[in-house]
């Protein structure tokens, strides 16, 4: 199953960064470059059902949040 989400920052980007997905084991299962600019991403995966851990990182900026996927 295909699945799809947006994540709205709450400003534009000010210098390139990268968008991940790393599930519990640590191995990255989404990796995507963001340009400059970006303030909404748009994320198409077929993730499996559980908890993951999203991270947007650059050379000034790093955030990890934590991501439940449950399809109904």
């Amino acid at each position: 199953n295909k699945g799809s989400f947006k994540l709205e920052l709450s400003q534009a980007l000010t210098e390139s960064a990268k968008f991940e997905i790393v599930n519990t084991l640590g191995q990255t299962v989404l990796q995507k470059d963001i340009d400059v600019g970006t303030i909404q991403l748009d994320i198409e995966t077929e993730l499996s059902d559980g908890v993951y851990f999203f991270s947007l990182h650059s050379l000034s900026y790093n955030s990890i949040q934590k991501l439940v996927i449950r399809k109904n």
